[in-house]
């Protein structure tokens, strides 16, 4: 009896057991979907949250993006009025350098055949006509009738013989004045008193001639006038070189002076490929190539240049003509080089830094004129021409 007793207890516990199992298991499932209902409704919140912007979120963006939008229309205008003023800057320095067609090659040519169809003449009806024809072509609308003259009257016939170039000054846009120095012959018309007269006379008149351009033709817009140039003498003082030049010692001027004589006799006498030997450059000049020979230097002063071993040379040269025989004195500004023991020309009449003084010009400061010096001034001894 008591067997069985012991034998349902037991039966009693395993049913205990397994009620408790199954309620554990129905509890662990019951937590696991209240746990992924928790995470799913703040899954949802999360992204509600997102939805739900903050107060003047939205005004924020739009200022943002309407800032951005304001900067680059204002860099887009501040490039396009910068690159348009350049264009602009251009177009003006090209106005400001136009160029006055009324002084150009064209004009002057122009300008000369007018003058020589000027001081033709012929005293008949029929060549006083052609003249004025001619004339009327070149004068402009109101002006020809005033530049008539009574050829009739006159007593002479002209021919041209020759018009040179003397000045042309710029007059204002696409006007300009052109002088000629005009020479001409006069020959008298013989008259019934005086049939066997034919006195002719040569004369030569400074003649100015107005000319204006309109962009397709050339005319003369006033009346043609007389003026006179004095060309006796050269108002121009000299020409100076800018600034200050230090005289080369006496040892340099005495080897410079061996060097040229040298040097000039191949650069007037042999060919280009010998010349070469003797410059830094094949540049530098090609030389006389047998056209004209050396005969000896008259003049010379040697300067110090603006680097070491570089010297400034100013020249007076006798060179004589070959097949004549016939002496002519030059000038030559040579640069030269000390490579070692020997010199080297490294240009020849290069130097561009000088200016113009005319006479009444208070005396500048300068140190050397772009002129020879006597070769006395400069103490150094005589040229040995044996060289």
């Amino acid at each position: 009896m008591k067997l069985k007793n012991k034998k349902g207890s037991k039966n009693q516990q395993l049913d205990k057991n397994k009620k408790l199992s199954k309620f554990r298991e129905y509890y662990l499932k019951w937590k696991k979907w209240s746990e992924m209902e928790k995470e799913k409704k703040e899954f949802l919140k999360r992204n509600q949250n997102k939805s739900i912007k903050p107060k003047g979120y939205v005004a924020r963006k739009i200022g943002v993006v309407s800032f951005w939008v304001l900067f680059g229309f204002m860099f887009l205008v501040v490039m396009v009025t910068f690159f348009s003023s350049d264009d602009k800057a251009n177009a003006d320095q090209k106005i400001e350098i136009k160029q006055n067609y009324a002084t150009s090659p064209e004009a002057i040519q122009y300008a000369k055949n007018f003058v020589q169809d000027y001081f033709n003449w012929t005293i008949s009806d029929e060549a006083i006509k052609g003249r004025n024809q001619t004339l009327e072509k070149y004068f402009v609308k109101g002006i020809f009738q005033n530049a008539t003259m009574d050829l009739k009257q006159v007593g002479w016939n002209s021919s041209f013989k020759e018009a040179q170039l003397k000045k042309v000054e710029d007059k204002g846009e696409n006007l300009a004045y052109i002088t000629f120095l005009v020479k001409f012959e006069l020959k008298r018309v013989p008259t019934p008193e005086q049939p066997e007269n034919t006195e002719t006379k040569e004369l030569e008149k400074y003649f100015v001639v107005p000319v204006a351009y309109d962009g397709g033709t050339f005319g003369v817009y006033e009346l043609p006038k007389f003026t006179y140039i004095y060309e006796d003498k050269t108002t121009i003082k000299e020409v100076a070189t800018k600034g200050k030049l230090q005289k080369a010692n006496v040892d340099i001027i005495q080897q410079i002076e061996t060097f040229l004589p040298t040097f000039f006799k191949t650069y007037s006498e042999d060919e280009k490929d010998k010349l070469n030997y003797m410059l830094t450059n094949e540049k530098v000049t090609n030389g006389l190539n047998g056209t004209i020979h050396f005969d000896s230097i008259d003049k010379m002063e040697v300067f110090n240049g603006s680097k070491e071993n570089h010297y400034i040379v100013f020249t007076q040269v006798i060179f004589v003509e070959p097949e004549t025989g016939i002496p002519f004195k030059v000038n030559h500004q040579l640069e030269l080089v000390k490579q070692g023991d020997r010199f080297v020309v490294d240009g020849m009449d290069n130097m561009t830094d000088k200016e113009v003084v005319s006479e009444g010009d208070k005396d500048k400061e300068v140190n050397v004129k772009a002129k020879p010096v006597d070769i006395e001034k400069a103490e150094v001894p005589e040229v040995d021409q044996s060289n």
